[in-house]
């Protein structure tokens, strides 16, 4: 943990450290949120200010030119010829040495009753994955700010308390009872950053990914539309000047080419060209057929 806090607090440009860590305490309206980073600082013994600041580690994500960040994650919502929807997922970032360290699969549950699963990382109270069983699953990809004004406004929306995309997944995977509705608070809430949100449901026909801006989408792109199956690593694919995106179209090409199965989507989160050498977990999960697979890749030779 310490090790994964020192890794980010270096990698972070300092004046923005110096910003969101001077004004971290003002957003936090949410009182779940206070009260869960609170413990987590009580019992590391990691500053408050130091604490907060690991818990927007997307938001640092966003900043272009981060090198710790740069082409991070991918997801792929497809449809099998049986009609039952998969959803495939890398998580990619610089540092994984530490952050795998931290990573675990967790279960949320109240009273009696199962809620979700998600990917989280101990410390960080949003998720990066989840799936919540016969309902919806969800994952998300980094979308960058790109000039100073968009960081700037970053910075202006953590202090002013706007909803993190991590906390958003979280909750809309906690209170959204159907894919329609998690479809609709993933297009409308805003957020802190831009992002990409991959979602998939329960028929043919629900899976979409979503581009997403601070106040609302900036392009929503439907499986109904596109086939079999959609991609979206890390560049708007909707953009004619974004088109160099390899792993994304390499993932198409590879899915293009095989049956599609769960086996084959996980070959081709695999693929060369589509898993990076900063790859530290993957999964293949179906909230339709309530199946959840997590792991980490095999190791490079």
């Amino acid at each position: 943990m310490i090790k994964a806090k020192e890794f980010l607090l270096g990698k972070v440009p300092a004046i923005i450290v110096k910003i969101l860590s001077g004004f971290a305490w003002l957003r936090h309206e949410n009182d779940e949120i206070k009260q869960e980073i609170e413990a987590f600082s009580n019992h590391t013994g990691i500053p408050l200010s130091q604490a907060r600041l690991l818990n927007l580690l997307y938001e640092v994500s966003t900043i272009q030119g981060t090198e710790a960040f740069s082409e991070m994650c991918l997801g792929v919502v497809m449809t099998t010829p049986e009609n039952t929807i998969y959803h495939g997922r890398n998580l990619d970032l610089e540092g994984k040495e530490y952050f795998s360290a931290i990573l675990y699969d967790a279960t949320f549950i109240r009273g009696e009753e199962e809620l979700f699963t998600a990917q989280m990382l101990a410390g960080y109270h949003g998720i990066v994955s989840g799936m919540k069983k016969g309902k919806f699953g969800i994952s998300e990809a980094t979308r960058t700010n790109s000039s100073v004004w968009d960081i700037l406004g970053m910075v202006w929306n953590v202090v002013g308390g706007t909803t993190q995309p991590a906390w958003l997944m979280r909750k809309v995977l906690e209170d959204s009872q159907s894919y329609l509705e998690a479809k609709d608070r993933l297009l409308n809430v805003k957020i802190t950053s831009p992002i990409y949100f991959i979602l998939s449901g329960l028929t043919g026909s629900e899976g979409v990914i979503i581009s997403r801006d601070i106040d609302g989408p900036a392009n929503v792109r439907e499986l109904a539309d596109s086939g079999s199956f959609i991609v979206q690593a890390n560049k708007d694919a909707f953009d004619p000047e974004q088109q160099d995106d390899s792993r994304r179209t390499n993932a198409e090409k590879y899915l293009s080419q095989v049956e599609l199965n769960p086996e084959n989507l996980f070959k081709t989160i695999n693929h060369e060209g589509v898993r990076q050498t900063t790859t530290f977990w993957q999964g293949v999960y179906s909230a339709q057929a309530s199946s959840w697979y997590s792991s980490a890749p095999e190791k490079d030779d």
